[in-house]
C-alpha cells in the first residue's frame, strides 16, 4: 500500500475567495495561516476573548473570512506609540 507523502503548507491565499472572502469559513488551521500566527496563538485568543469572533458548529470552530478581515482591520496602527 503507497503511503501518503505530506504536503508542505502553503500560507493562505487571502485573494483565492474573491474580495473580503464573504461568506467563506476556515478552519482554525486555515484562520491561523490567514492570520500568519499560529494555532496555539489563535486559540488563546479564542479563550481570553481577545481574538477575532468565531463560529462553534458542536465542537468544530470556524472563523469567517469577514469575521477575520474585520479584527485585522481593527488592531491596524499608523504608530506604535500615540502622539503626545
Amino acid at each position: 500500500m503507497p503511503t501518503q507523502s505530506a504536503k508542505p503548507q502553503q500560507p493562505y491565499d487571502r485573494d483565492a475567495h474573491g474580495p473580503g472572502g464573504e461568506g467563506r469559513y476556515l478552519t482554525a488551521s486555515e484562520a491561523a495561516r490567514y492570520l500568519s500566527v499560529s494555532e496555539n496563538a489563535l486559540a488563546k485568543l479564542r479563550v481570553t476573548g481577545g481574538g477575532p469572533a468565531f463560529t462553534k458548529i458542536g465542537r468544530r470552530i470556524r472563523y469567517g473570512t469577514h469575521a477575520l478581515h474585520t479584527w485585522l482591520r481593527a488592531h491596524e496602527y499608523a504608530a506604535t506609540q500615540p502622539r503626545s
